[in-house]
């Protein structure tokens, strides 16, 4: 069911959206970022330390975004800075922020670390490289076989640590 005609809604979402006021608001907020973004210089870059000390939950328990960030980042590239493939340096809130915000094509930054030659063996991967991107992860044939075997185990309540030892 569409906003516009649902019976709670106190005004037309579609009309509201194309309104000139609405287009003049976002016409000046776009206007008023460039401008900022176009004075700041490396050495006037925006201070982030509040950002960091922002207090999330993660996996039941409340840590700073700081610590979230970080261990996030190792994580998936076993390193607490990450050099992108333009020599780029992320620290650990940068990266976080940004992929809040989509800033950066992190779907297609071969930032993944993947270790293990068989694990990349089995995913079908190109067994020169150590790190890959979500992209090509996520198109592995492989890695989605060896999904749907983990989430049948999982629905047969059988463990997953007896499979992971076969194969």
């Amino acid at each position: 069911m569409e906003i516009s005609s649902c019976p709670l809604a106190r005004h037309d979402a579609r009309r509201e959206l194309h309104s000139r006021p609405l287009k003049i608001r976002a016409f000046i907020f776009a206007a008023v970022v460039s401008v900022l973004a176009a004075h700041l210089s490396a050495a006037d870059a925006p201070d982030f330390k509040q950002w960091g000390l922002l207090a999330i939950q993660d996996g039941g328990r409340r840590k700073p975004v700081d610590t979230f960030a970080k261990e996030t980042l190792i994580r998936i590239t076993g390193r607490s800075t990450y050099a992108d493939k333009t020599g780029k340096k992320w620290w650990p809130n940068d990266f976080v922020l940004s992929a809040l915000v989509e800033t950066h094509d992190w779907k297609n930054e071969p930032m993944v670390l993947i270790s293990s030659g068989q694990l990349i063996e089995q995913f079908g991967l190109d067994k020169t490289q150590r790190r890959f991107s979500f992209a090509e992860l996520t198109g592995s044939a492989g890695l989605q076989r060896l999904v749907t075997e983990a989430q049948a185990l999982k629905r047969a309540e059988k463990p997953l640590t007896g499979y992971s030892r076969k194969h």
